[in-house]
């Protein structure tokens, strides 16, 4: 007896092909789109309840339906089946939806094998709203039929998603239909309604928190709150989710949301998540755009109709001139009709600006004027943001911004699009290494803090040796008795720290140090940690140096763009990179430098302020080049050398010797 107990206790509780299960749109009878859009939603309510009954798993139901887009027809058994396989699945719960008067007629099957018998049948009828109570009921009676050991166990979409609200439920089902087919607009006010109809739809609380992501909105803090309150009451997945988005640090982030990929590798919405992590933060703390770009290609491979991922998708296959890949991805916008959502940020048209980068991408001149007036009329007229992720400058086409810039202002442009235009023509000449003209731009910016901007410009000359500290005591003079906030009167305290410990200054420093002491003016630890760096530098010991603007710097890329230190990050990246990757070469550690250089990777999307930071790449650039010379990785370092002189072809004085170094290398002396 003992005996027979043991084969049956170790009896499965379902045959294994039941244990891992994709429900695919059923099937309306005629062109009926209310039974379609009902078909769909079974598919979300059904996995939802089926998911985690005992050993039964679920595909993820978003990326099947994202497989199947509305409107076309649902699938056959065998096409079922393949994209069940595809999504990890070893059966498919495949039906059809019928009217039969006021009434819909449901059947259902679950098929392991196209050719073999179904492991489960259901039929019934049901009212067309009911769809709580139809799936409880087509759940019961499937797991009744599949179950092998005792009794199947009772399973409800009201457990499963946590509401019984009949309203929120419907509000919920229109949010993850449109979320799927990337209207996030229609997603967030769907979740909206959701959660005013069930303050306690948990699930709801953390879709909204997505969806206003992609609105470029923060959700309300308390809604936040009691998300993250309540994060233990969401389905795992869910819940791994909400707990990546809480990480402290980006490290952390980026670990948390390849663990939940890994994890649930069906999963759209996660992979979306973290390629935009990737794509944002990644390059700071280490990664590389490839890395983002194969999570985005995983995240449209699930999901074809993620316009937001074949957006960015545009912009790094742009960024790094593959123009076979930036045409597939700008075809794919078209066909989804992304063109109003992309404009509706205020950045201007997107999809004339990237007609531009494509042009340049393929060293198309006569085209790139075609579409530059096209842009420059854009901007003029419809852009209000002063600066948008779609500038020519930060692909690597400064000379192209100036021209683009110049025409923007004779077009009369808002006083927004005045202001940002002359500071891409000041960061454009820059970032080619014309100086000079640089400083020169940056007195026409307007503001208080316009001549605070063009020190701070001129300090990061300095550091990039293309402007002497002598040189820059007319634009310092200018701001005298300027009427800076306590912000600014920080900034200028350390920039004057800045250029006195370059110039050997060592009165100055401690001058300018002074005014930053922590506990006397309450100095932002950015600052005075900086500056403490310096010091070391400034009395020789640059090991000690390197390694306390590392430790600053790491710190700051892991956790700047979480709180109020964003905005000076963002200009402090192109001092800091450049000085402690110098510090760390010089002390011998090249690969805690190259660590650090990855930041030329970034598409500089990170804040508004990163811009500062850009008249700092080329050196970057120049610097990876000569680590992978050294290295023997004569082709990568020939391809930075030539990123290096696309950027610098009006360098200072001072970059002679390493512009013909960079010639040699890349394959082009003149």
């Amino acid at each position: 007896a003992l005996a027979v107990a043991a084969v049956l206790w170790q009896r499965p509780a379902v045959p294994r092909s039941a244990t891992t299960i994709a429900v695919v749109p059923l099937l309306p009878s005629g062109p009926d789109t209310s039974l379609a859009r009902l078909g769909r939603d079974l598919v979300l309510t059904l996995s939802a309840s089926l998911d985690g009954v005992g050993p039964i798993r679920t595909a993820d139901p978003h990326s099947i339906l994202a497989q199947v887009p509305s409107g076309r027809p649902s699938l056959s058994l065998a096409e079922a089946m393949v994209l069940a396989r595809r999504h990890g699945a070893a059966s498919v719960l495949h039906g059809s939806l019928v009217r039969e008067g006021g009434l819909v007629r449901l059947d259902l099957a679950l098929h392991s094998d196209p050719a073999a018998e179904p492991l489960a049948r259901v039929g019934l009828t049901m009212e067309p709203d009911s769809i709580a109570a139809a799936t409880d009921s087509a759940t019961r009676s499937l797991l009744r039929q599949i179950w092998l050991r005792g009794n199947a166990p009772t399973a409800s979409l009201e457990a499963a998603l946590r509401t019984r609200s009949v309203s929120a439920l419907r509000a919920f089902l229109e949010g993850e239909q449109a979320m799927i087919g990337s209207r996030w607009e229609e997603a967030f006010d769907a979740y909206r309604r959701t959660i005013e109809a069930d303050s306690t739809f948990w699930l709801a609380y953390a879709r909204y928190s997505y969806a206003a992501s992609w609105q470029l909105q923060t959700p309300e803090p308390e809604l936040l709150a009691r998300l993250r309150a309540h994060r233990d009451d969401l389905p795992e997945r869910e819940r791994r989710h909400v707990e990546a988005d809480l990480a402290d640090t980006a490290t952390v982030r980026l670990a948390r949301f390849l663990e939940l990929c890994t994890r649930y590798p069906t999963y759209w919405l996660g992979w979306l998540v973290y390629a935009d992590e990737l794509f944002h933060h990644g390059p700071l703390v280490g990664h590389t755009r490839a890395e983002a770009i194969d999570s985005f290609e995983r995240a449209t491979e699930l999901n074809p109709s993620l316009a937001p991922a074949w957006e960015h998708l545009a912009i790094l296959f742009l960024r790094d001139r593959d123009t076979a890949a930036s045409t597939l991805a700008l075809e794919r916008l078209d066909q989804l009709g992304a063109r109003p959502a992309l404009r509706a940020g205020g950045w201007g048209d997107p999809i004339l600006a990237f007609r531009l980068l494509d042009r340049l991408a393929q060293q198309d001149e006569k085209g790139a004027q075609q579409w530059l007036d096209s842009v420059a009329w854009d901007i003029a007229r419809n852009r209000r943001t002063g600066q948008s992720f779609y500038d020519p400058l930060l692909y690597g086409y400064p000379a192209v911004q100036i021209v683009l810039s110049r025409r923007v202002l004779e077009l009369g442009p808002p006083a927004v699009e005045v202001e940002g235009n002359r500071r891409a023509l000041a960061l454009s000449f820059a970032a080619r290494g014309a100086w000079d003209s640089a400083l020169a731009l940056a007195s026409d910016l307007p503001g208080p803090h316009g001549p605070l901007q063009r020190y701070r410009l001129g300090a990061l000359g300095v550091v990039l040796d293309g402007v002497s500290a002598r040189d820059l005591g007319t634009v310092r003079a200018a701001l005298r008795g300027a009427a800076l906030d306590s912000a600014g009167q920080y900034e200028l305290a350390w920039l004057d720290a800045l250029v006195a410990a370059r110039s050997g200054d060592r009165a100055g420093f401690v001058a300018a140090r002074t005014r930053l002491e922590p506990g006397t003016a309450g100095a932002p630890v950015e600052f005075t940690r900086s500056v403490r760096a310096l010091g070391l530098a400034l009395d020789g010991r640059i090991a000690a140096a390197a390694e306390s603007l590392t430790d600053l710097e790491t710190g700051l890329a892991e956790t700047a763009y979480l709180g109020p230190g964003e905005y000076r990050y963002g200009y402090l990246l192109g001092f800091h990179r450049t000085l402690a990757v110098r510090w760390l070469l010089r002390s011998g550690d090249t690969l805690a430098a190259s660590r650090l250089l990855t930041w030329a990777e970034t598409p500089f999307l990170i804040y508004l302020s990163t811009v500062w930071s850009l008249p700092a790449l080329a050196p970057a650039y120049l610097e990876r080049a000569r680590i992978e010379a050294a290295r023997g990785h004569s082709e990568q370092s020939a391809a930075f050398y030539r990123e290096f002189l696309r950027f610098y072809d009006m360098p200072p004085p001072t970059y002679q010797t390493a512009i013909a170094e960079a010639r040699r290398s890349a394959g082009r002396d003149r």
